[in-house]
C-alpha cells in the first residue's frame, strides 16, 4: 500500500474589474475543481491526499479581452493572488513560488513566456504553484531552514 500525505492549501484571491466579472477555473495536477465568476474576494481551498512526488495547484484566468484594459482611464480586469496558506502557514514566499504563464494578445510586444514571482494575473493564462509531497519538506527547502536528513 502506497503512503499518501494530506495537503491543505488555501489561496486568497481578489478580483479587479470594471464591467465584466473575471472568470477562473482552478484545480490540482490534471484535475479541475471548479470554474467560478470571481465577483468578490474569495478563498480557493484544496484539501486532499497526494502520493509522494511533485504536484501542482493552478488557477487559470479565462475571460479577459482587449477592451477590459484601459490603462489611460485606470481601468483593468485582473485576478490578484493575495496569499497562499499551506497547513495554516501563510508565507509570502508561497505565492511568489508560483509561475504565471500568460496568454498575450497577438500584437502585444515583449512576450515573456513565464513570469515569476507574479501575483497579478493581468492576462488570460495559468498560474501554477508546484510543490513536493510531503509538503513540509518542500516548505523546509523553500524557506531555506537548513539541512534535511533524507534516506
Amino acid at each position: 500500500m502506497a503512503t499518501t500525505y494530506n495537503v491543505d492549501i488555501q489561496v486568497c484571491l481578489t478580483p479587479k474589474y470594471h464591467t465584466t466579472i473575471p472568470q477562473i477555473t482552478y484545480g490540482y495536477d490534471d484535475v479541475v475543481i471548479n470554474t467560478i465568476n470571481l465577483e468578490i474576494p474569495c478563498i480557493l481551498s484544496l484539501n486532499t491526499d497526494f502520493d509522494q512526488g511533485i504536484h501542482s495547484f493552478w488557477i487559470e484566468f479565462l475571460n479577459k479581452n482587449y477592451n477590459d484594459s484601459q490603462l489611460d482611464k485606470g481601468i483593468d480586469m485582473a485576478v490578484i493572488i493575495d496569499s497562499v496558506t499551506i497547513h495554516n502557514i501563510t508565507v509570502d514566499r508561497f505565492k511568489w513560488a508560483g509561475k504565471y504563464y500568460p496568454n498575450y494578445p497577438e500584437d502585444y510586444p515583449n512576450k515573456e513566456p513565464m513570469l515569476q514571482p507574479h501575483t497579478y494575473l493581468g492576462w488570460n493564462g495559468r498560474w501554477i504553484l508546484e510543490f513536493d509531497v510531503p509538503v513540509f519538506t518542500w516548505i523546509h527547502r523553500l524557506e531555506n531552514l537548513g539541512w534535511l536528513y533524507t534516506i
